[in-house]
Order: structure tokens, then sequence, then C-alpha cells
């Protein structure tokens, strides 16, 4: 009887993982969707060479912006410049200046989002 419950508990668990598996590529479906359309709605502050500078109105976390160059995403905290994704190189060393020359209004654009106020451009990189 034993191996009969041991069949029957394995019989549920492989029906969970292939409900789970099932339900999976929606939730991934949704999850994208969702990035897309909130990169979409991102004010932007800036574009030199292709980088599109934006920062979201609803986000938390440290003082940060997002760059986008076609394909590639970052996240840049405005305080130490630290970046979470991938750029190319060059292109990194682009936002990284830019970001050195416009770090006060970055912060002020930052401190407006966080109030709900409109962000203001930013001069893009010469």
């Amino acid at each position: 009887m034993a191996s009969t419950s041991a069949r029957a508990q394995y019989a549920e668990s492989a029906m969970r993982l292939t409900t789970v598996r099932a339900f999976t590529p929606s939730l991934i479906g949704i999850a994208l969707a969702s990035s897309v359309a909130r990169a979409d709605n991102m004010p932007e502050i800036a574009r030199f060479n292709g980088i599109v500078i934006t920062m979201y109105f609803e986000e938390h976390g440290r003082p940060h912006f997002h760059a986008r160059l076609g394909e590639f995403r970052i996240s840049v905290e405005i305080d130490e410049s630290f970046v979470r994704g991938q750029f190319p190189g060059p292109a990194l060393r682009q936002v990284l200046d830019w970001v050195e020359l416009h770090r006060a209004e970055l912060t002020e654009n930052w401190q407006r989002a966080r109030l709900g106020e409109p962000v203001l451009p930013i001069e893009p990189l010469r």
C-alpha cells in the first residue's frame, strides 16, 4: 500500500509541475510586456549618439536613471555611477562621462520625479 501512496504522490507532484510549466511562459510574457511598456513610458531626459536616457517617476531605491542603446539596457546610480546591465564599452564610457557632467541636474530630476513633478531635459553629450 505504501507503493500506491508513493505513486499517487509522484503523480500529484508531476501534475503540479506540469501546471506550473503551463503557466510559466504566459507569466514571463506578462512580465516582459510590463517591462517593455514601462520602458516606453519613462520620460526621456537626454539623447546622444543613439543612447536614450530616461528616468521613471514611480521607481524606488537609490537615485538612478536608465540608458538604452538598441537591445542594450542599463541602470546607473547617480551618486556613484554604479551600473547594472550590459552596454557596449564605448557607449558606456559616454554615459559615465555624461553623468560626471550632469550629476547635479540628474539629482534634481530624481527629486522632481519622486514628487511627481515632470523631469527636465538635460543637455546631451557633445
